[in-house]
């Protein structure tokens, strides 16, 4: 307890000898933590260069014991890379701003970017730290590079308000992803979510009856889903951009989007065409629509092999589910082996592939092209982390 009470006190004359080599105006941000409400919202100064414009808002992790989480004003001290914690796990990113308190990622088995604690991860926005203020990568990163040493930190708690930009959502880790111990904020080039984006399930053409059905019915009929960036479904974020007259034959264009908890967004056009009634539908009309675009998918866009398991990329293609629909609305058959890629992906040597995808039909027309990507680890590396996850 005194020791606690000491390096306490150090810490405060440190950051107050750190705060006179600074002048105000080196300080462009204050920090506020609502402990109560596991919420960081950052404050620019207004033109009297008081701290009073909400700027950022970033969600957290405070102290499961909440009183481990001290409330009061402070100033950060020292940055760290990476940082070890008292229960030997490592932050990386982490923010000294009184004593033992700092602000940190999600913490890590081992001071490696692909051993994070994924289900800790996944507690961001609820109280489960040993009293610092966890973040992810993205917003830890941000401090550190925009918040001079000396930069105020007030925590304080407040029920009824996260704060004035509201609280933030986090996405959420897939427990079966094989890039769970990778954040999928960190910016680092190795980080294999960085090649994944979200992605709309929808054919590139519908057929609607001339009706009185609603923008939310015509969802429906789309048939339309979505995945955020990490596999989980966020159709009930899709957004459709532009009208269709439901009462009215034609075809119309619309946009479909969507944007997940880290900023990631897709989009996907799709051409509506509004028919009348069944009985009285012109077949030379509906002949002149028929599909016009080669539509190229699959179940999965990120996938996990090992050195050696596989010798064709088609057999690859097979394990992510690739699908393709021709320009007449029916199933290529075999489409996985007849995809095409203008980038090498080396299945014998451990690495990640990034990939781009499309596919010809019999009537010459070629699909939009894919994305994907193809992680190759080794053997030893695949073993160690089989045995991680057992551990954990």
């Amino acid at each position: 307890m005194y020791a606690f009470v000491i390096l306490g006190l150090i810490a405060v004359a440190v950051a107050v000898i750190v705060l006179s080599e600074k002048g105000a105006e080196e300080l462009p941000y204050l920090i506020k933590v609502n402990r109560i409400g596991n919420c960081v919202t950052i404050y620019r100064k207004d033109e009297r260069g008081e701290y009073t414009i909400p700027y950022k808002a970033m969600v957290c992790s405070t102290g499961k014991i909440p009183s481990d989480t001290p409330l009061g004003k402070f100033r950060t001290i020292k940055k760290y890379t990476w940082r070890k914690m008292v229960d030997a796990s490592y932050g990386q990113y982490a923010y000294r701003f009184h004593g033992p308190i700092l602000f940190h990622s999600v913490p890590y088995l081992d001071k490696k970017k692909n051993t994070l604690e994924y289900e800790e991860f996944n507690k961001l926005g609820t109280a489960a730290s040993l009293g610092c203020v966890r973040l992810c990568v993205r917003d830890a990163l941000w401090l550190m590079s925009n918040c001079p040493v000396g930069t105020g930190v007030v925590v304080y708690d407040d029920k009824n308000s996260p704060g004035p930009l509201g609280k933030p959502e986090m996405i959420h880790i897939p427990e079966s992803s094989p890039y769970r111990n990778w954040d999928p904020t960190d910016p680092d080039q190795e980080n294999p979510w960085l090649a994944c984006r979200p992605v709309i399930h929808a054919e590139s053409q519908i057929r609607v009856t001339a009706s009185q059905c609603s923008d939310c019915t015509l969802l429906e009929n789309l048939g339309a889903r979505a995945t955020d960036t990490c596999g989980n479904d966020v159709t009930d974020r899709i957004e459709i951009h532009g009208k269709v007259d439901l009462k009215k034959t034609g075809k119309y264009t619309i946009v479909l989007k969507v944007r997940d908890a880290i900023r990631r967004s897709a989009a996907k056009v799709v051409m509506v065409i509004v028919e009348p009634e069944q009985d009285t539908v012109d077949r030379s009309e509906t002949e002149a629509l028929e599909q016009e675009q080669v539509i190229l998918n699959a179940k999965k866009t990120c996938v996990e092999v090992t050195a050696g398991e596989y010798q064709k990329l088609s057999d690859v293609f097979s394990k992510m589910g690739v699908f393709a629909i021709d320009s007449h609305g029916k199933q290529i058959h075999n489409a996985p082996a007849q995809i095409k890629t203008t980038e090498i992906a080396d299945l014998q040597t451990p690495g990640n592939y990034a990939l781009s995808l499309s596919i010809t039909d019999a009537y010459g027309k070629t699909s939009d092209k894919m994305k994907i990507t193809i992680a190759v680890k080794g053997e030893e590396e695949k073993k160690i982390e089989e045995n991680r996850g057992t551990s954990e």
